[in-house]
């Protein structure tokens, strides 16, 4: 998996058309995305996001009122079975990297 595109400040109130709407707008096309490309929608907040997978696929995650750090975006596709997206273990990769690099 690969990340095409990451899109900031998106309302998560958008459905697939919605969604959809903003790639067209960004001059991306939704019928040409690889099943193997991830989109991001990502909120204001950076705690809410909406991934589209390939054309077909959208999942959702809530981090509650907690926001994520964006340096876990990056490990998004090797924490992602197919289903579902394990946030937490990116999450912790990111931090783990970030540590690592200080000592």
């Amino acid at each position: 998996m690969e990340i095409a595109r990451v899109f900031f400040n998106v309302s998560m109130s958008l459905g697939f058309p919605g969604l959809t709407g903003v790639l067209n707008e960004a001059g991306m096309k939704a019928k040409n995305m690889k099943e193997n490309q991830l989109t991001l929608f990502i909120n204001k907040k950076h705690t809410r996001f909406k991934m589209l997978i390939g054309q077909n696929y959208l999942l959702y995650h809530n981090n509650g009122e907690r926001r994520f750090p964006l340096e876990a975006v990056k490990h998004f596709p090797s924490f992602f079975d197919g289903k579902r997206i394990n946030v937490s273990g990116a999450i912790e990769k990111s931090i783990l990297e970030k540590f690592n690099k200080k000592e």
